[in-house]
């Protein structure tokens, strides 16, 4: 693992850059100021993707990234089935120039971090700035034409000045102007040797800009060899060089502008664009300045990148686990500070930058039976999915540090994770599993290199471009409007039981549909069903099926029976499917929405009526009770 700074980003991001080409995938994870937005309560389990984002979104757009990490998964040639690991631990903090938002601190996640070992100190102090895609493309354009008046030595020719030439009449401006010129003159004919590899220089005495103007025109004409630069802030430098030494100050010149551009104006944002590249098949280093490695390989005929929607290229994929917040967060740094109102264009975003992806956390909830695994928990699922398993597959080659919650070992555990799952499921078809798989591959190398395009083989058995979606009964479904339910429930199968006695337990609705599981049905196949509550009066009871197995004639009819069960059971609650509730809370926000615009006007008459309630009066409005604790089930 390499701690990642302004000092050696530049050495650093050049190495990533040109390993990536080489990854079979990549893993990432990152760090932050804060998870959560304080003052709002929890969502409930029954909120939409499209409810949820409302909120969601708050959170990147109010906090900042402190650790990127990245693992690039490099197969190994020399061995079957294993990788080399390079583990990057970059730490992001904005400059002063970069216009980006304040950092925002939450207490709770700063504490977090600082128990494992967090270094608040080197993000601070060494940080790497970044900024967002317009503003990238603005300091491309900038340092091209920079390094274009460098390489063609526009710099050292006299400029002509657009504006009348200044004429001095203060007795005291024409005084210093005579005798600055004079100490000028002086210097040149003592004609001393130079010190340096940048010839001699000369800086004249302080003045403000309407004399300094006067003399850069005066040295100008009388001087035309000579170089004129800014000193400080009130003087000027005169350099007399001979051709060597223009050349050697030109180079040096060229490679601070390109260093400056890659480390202080594009930062962290070359990274972002690198991994989004080669997610989508583009990357290739002649296409744009932001991949030049140095300032020979920039290409100044040109600043923006050409693309091809036809590229040849292998699209790497990128690994997160339960990495939706992960996504939000790199838009709002790297994209835009602001995320799309509507959650659709939203996933329209994710997909534009990211088209290939894979989280750990839906492939261990939906995928397979040989990936389900009962404790998702990062460092639990690679306890069991590699340490004991595929660790030894997996070569560390720039480090053997292991530190929980530091991004990069987090992204390494991820990419681990993702390769164990993905040999579980190959191993299966050599175990005698049932389940018969449209593919046979014997490493996740061929898989992943041969199979990149082929939509419902990743899909069907890897959740490919699907995003787990915390404390809700949906996962997030990048390539597909409406988002489908998770842990292989169905919207029509689906029923929420309100109003009912806030005595009833989870066990009394085991109890309810115990006698459905007992046997298998006449339709074929156990009955399997999930209950989710949503608050002490208020559930859910979903018909599930595992998807390779999911027969829908079949779900419908579970359905029915479980939907027949419930009505039997609780005769005084109100029983609908998921699709008619989702309907109706839809109508309800509508009604909400139009009820407080025809409210508004009385608002001014509400708020004077409060004002007297302050001076004594009792308030006749009614207070309501506060809502019980919701039941976590």
């Amino acid at each position: 693992m390499v701690n990642v700074t302004k000092r050696n980003f530049l050495e650093q991001s050049n190495d990533l850059i040109s390993n990536l080409p080489q990854a079979a995938f990549v893993a990432i994870d990152e760090e932050m100021t804060g998870i959560s937005i304080p003052n709002i309560p929890r969502p409930p389990k029954d909120d939409t993707p499209v409810e949820r984002y409302k909120t969601l979104k708050q959170i990147p757009e109010r906090y900042s990234i402190i650790q990127f990490g990245v693992a690039l998964f490099i197969p190994n040639n020399s061995r079957d089935n294993s990788f080399n690991v390079k583990r990057y631990n970059f730490y992001l903090f904005p400059n002063s120039s970069s216009n980006v938002k304040e950092v925002t601190l939450n207490p709770s996640s700063i504490e977090f971090l600082q128990e494992h070992g967090m270094n608040f100190n080197l993000w601070t102090k060494e940080g790497i700035p970044y900024c967002t895609s317009s503003k990238a493309i603005e300091f491309m354009e900038k340092y091209r034409k920079r390094a274009f008046s460098l390489l063609t030595d526009v710099d050292s020719k006299p400029k002509p000045f657009s504006r009348k030439k200044v004429e001095l009449t203060r007795p005291e401006d024409i005084n210093f102007h005579a005798r600055s010129m004079a100490s000028l003159r002086e210097w040149i004919d003592s004609a001393r040797a130079s010190t340096n590899d940048e010839g001699t220089s000369f800086i004249l005495p302080p003045a403000n800009a309407f004399l300094r103007r006067a003399l850069y025109e005066s040295i100008g004409q009388e001087y035309p060899s000579l170089i004129l630069e800014k000193c400080n802030s009130s003087q000027i430098r005169v350099l007399r060089l001979t051709v060597d030494e223009k050349n050697f100050r030109r180079e040096r010149q060229r490679k601070e502008a390109f260093e400056h551009l890659m480390v202080q104006e594009l930062g962290f944002w070359r990274i972002f664009y690198a991994l989004s590249q080669a997610n989508r098949g583009m990357l290739k280093k002649g296409n744009s300045i932001a991949l030049a490695a140095n300032m020979d390989e920039v290409n100044l005929e040109e600043c923006q990148q050409q693309e091809s929607l036809n590229s040849s290229h292998r699209k790497i994929p990128i690994v997160l686990h339960n990495g939706l917040m992960d996504i939000l967060f790199a838009l709002t740094h790297f994209h835009h500070p602001v995320l799309p109102e509507k959650y659709q264009e939203c996933k329209t975003l994710i997909c534009d930058n990211f088209p290939l992806l894979y989280d750990t956390k839906v492939m261990t909830t939906e995928g397979p039976r040989s990936m389900r695994h009962d404790n998702t928990v990062l460092n639990q699922l690679f306890m069991v999915v590699v340490t004991a398993t595929v660790a030894s597959s997996l070569h560390l080659i720039n480090s053997d540090e292991t530190q929980i919650h530091e991004a990069s070992y987090d992204a390494y555990m991820t990419g681990a994770v993702f390769y164990g799952l993905v040999m579980g499921v190959i191993s299966s078809l050599t175990n005698g599993d049932t389940i018969t798989y449209p593919w046979n591959f014997k490493s996740p190398n061929a898989l992943l290199t041969t199979c990149t395009d082929d939509a419902k083989i990743l899909r069907k058995c890897f959740a490919c471009n699907k995003l787990y979606l915390m404390l809700t009964m949906y996962t997030i479904d990048l390539l597909q409007e409406e988002d489908p339910l998770s842990r292989g429930m169905h919207i029509n199968t689906t029923f929420c039981v309100s109003g009912s006695d806030a005595s009833i337990s989870t066990r009394d609705i085991v109890q309810c549909l115990a006698s459905l599981t007992a046997a298998p049905t006449a339709e074929g196949g156990g009955l399997h069903f999930e209950i989710i509550w949503v608050n002490d009066t208020t559930f859910f009871v979903a018909a599930r099926e595992d998807e390779e197995e999911r027969n829908l004639e079949r779900l419908q009819h579970h359905g029915k029976l479980i939907h027949e069960a419930l009505c039997a059971r609780f005769t005084t609650s109100k029983i609908v499917c998921l699709r008619d509730y989702n309907q109706q809370r839809k109508q309800m926000n509508y009604e909400e929405t139009d009820s407080k615009s025809i409210e508004e006007p009385t608002k001014k008459r509400k708020s004077l009526w409060k004002i007297w309630t302050w001076f004594g009066e009792k308030s006749e409005e009614d207070t309501s009770p506060s809502a019980k604790r919701p039941r976590i089930a």
